[in-house]
């Protein structure tokens, strides 16, 4: 269900953080990630190991959880190895791409990136990213997650 905004049918972009006074840090991009490889707005991270001057981020595994989700920024679509990446933490409503339908209030985890956009699936009994607030009836509705890092419980 993509949200219209307007009467121009503007939709919700991904990595929109919803709620003022969000949880949201800086992060560095895992430095040793594949020079092919990049993170964009939606996607699930986890903490990294590694030296650097601020905390590292790394992709998180299909069907997991994760400490948060990147967050769109206006200057960069895409963030590869050493870039800053913004990280919206616990308690942050933040827009995502479902991968396929997903219940409100349902517990998420990172599932696929499709067509080069990060996207949520439904986590029944996993641990999840967060919890879903609406309802997402296909693949490829935004909709807002509130961040919850490792919440395992299925709500809906």
């Amino acid at each position: 269900m993509a949200f219209n905004l307007n009467q121009f049918k503007m939709t919700n972009l991904v990595g929109v953080v919803e709620n003022p006074g969000a949880n949201v840090i800086q992060c560095q991009v895992l430095p040793t990630m594949a020079t092919t490889s990049y993170f964009s707005a939606g996607q699930v991270v986890n903490f990294g190991s590694g030296v650097a001057e601020m905390q590292i981020v790394q992709a998180a595994t299909s069907g997991t959880g994760g400490i948060g989700i990147i967050a769109f920024t206006a200057k960069k679509d895409t963030f590869y190895a050493n870039d800053i990446v913004s990280v919206a933490m616990d308690g942050s409503i933040i827009n995502v791409v479902a991968g396929g339908p997903i219940a409100r209030m349902q517990t998420v985890a990172f599932g696929s990136i499709a067509y080069g956009i990060p996207n949520v699936t439904g986590a029944v009994g996993a641990t999840g990213v967060g919890i879903a607030l609406d309802i997402a009836s296909a693949a490829g509705d935004i909709i807002r997650v509130m961040v919850k890092a490792g919440v395992a419980l299925n709500i809906s």
